[in-house]
């Protein structure tokens, strides 16, 4: 909680949230993503991927025409 500087009040709003979506599950006491989970943080990677790219053609048209 503390690294990721939530309180305990928030942590527990976004892993009810995370669980009422399907994404996470409880198992022995510890968080797991589930199929869904995993699924949406593989998507999430991809567009971080594209997001980088297309800022770097941004940057690349940008230098052309100036």
């Amino acid at each position: 909680m503390r690294d990721a500087n939530l309180s305990y009040e928030v942590m527990e709003k976004y892993l009810a949230y995370l669980r009422e979506k399907g994404l996470l599950i409880e198992e022995g006491g510890m968080f797991k993503l589930t199929e869904k989970g995993v699924e949406l943080l593989n998507r999430l990677d991809s567009l971080r991927e594209l997001q980088a790219k297309a800022s770097e053609l941004i940057n690349q048209i940008r230098e052309e025409l100036y």
